[in-house]
């Protein structure tokens, strides 16, 4: 976010919002479940949950599945009718992998006010592949 002075157009001053993790860590909640034989994620925002099936992941070769989601390797933010909108996509660590599988991505409403940034409106949207 960069706040620019109508007084001296020159000057700026640039706010960057790092603690988008911890407010993700709060408003998402993410377990494994076993349904007949198969593994799915479920993605719990508020009243809504989801089911993502990670039967793919479901083998020796990638060991456990962990046991929360992981935000930050794909961030995005856009402006959209003078609402600040960001995009993260949710991945899930696999014991034996080195690299994090995308599942989907949290949608959110971002604002800022005081100096802080802050996320509301989650919702949550699974790979378009995903079964």
């Amino acid at each position: 976010m960069i706040n620019i002075d109508p007084a001296d157009p020159e000057y700026f001053q640039d706010h960057v919002f790092k603690n988008y993790n911890a407010q993700l860590d709060e408003a998402v909640q993410f377990k494994t479940i076993q349904q007949n034989d198969v593994l799915f994620g479920q993605i719990s925002i508020d009243s809504t949950s989801a089911s993502v099936s990670l039967k793919d992941y479901q083998s020796p070769e990638f060991g456990k599945v962990g046991d929360h989601l992981v935000f930050g390797n794909i961030v995005r933010f856009e402006h959209e009718n003078k609402q600040l909108k960001a995009q993260f996509g949710a991945e899930i660590i696999l014991e034996k992998s080195a690299i994090p599988q995308s599942i989907g991505h949290i949608d959110a409403h971002a604002s800022y006010k005081d100096g802080k940034f802050a996320l509301s409106h989650f919702a949550f949207q699974k790979n378009p592949e995903a079964p």
